[in-house]
């Protein structure tokens, strides 16, 4: 199995207690969609597509991820739907999903397992 990369959650104010009380809720606010074409029991967190969660003392949270492919179809959708989801956690003043391909994603990312 090649390189696996895991979410990084890094709060913008070291010893930031909202900040580690909200990122306990991010992740599993992204395990699932919805109306997604994407099988139940598995998330864009397992299948390694969340690269970054930034997540500000007022609340602000940014999160960075890709896709299977560049052009894949469903980038607009989970991107939003993203956005939907981390905005419907009380915490979260603003939220901001950015859409990056550096590193590319690769069946190695994805958990061998789901939550």
């Amino acid at each position: 199995m090649g390189k696996v990369y895991r979410i990084m959650i890094r709060a913008h104010t070291p010893g930031c207690g909202r900040c580690a009380g909200l990122a306990s809720l991010v992740t599993p606010s992204l395990m699932h969609f919805e109306k997604s074409r994407i099988p139940r029991g598995t998330s864009i967190v397992n299948l390694g597509l969340i690269y970054d969660i930034s997540i500000s003392e007022d609340g602000f949270v940014i999160v960075e991820m890709t896709t299977t492919t560049r052009f894949c179809p469903a980038s607009g959708f989970l991107t939003e739907a993203a956005k939907i989801r981390l905005g419907a956690l009380e915490q979260v003043s603003k939220a901001q999903v950015r859409l990056v391909y550096n590193p590319p994603w690769s069946p190695d990312m994805a958990e061998l397992f789901s939550f």
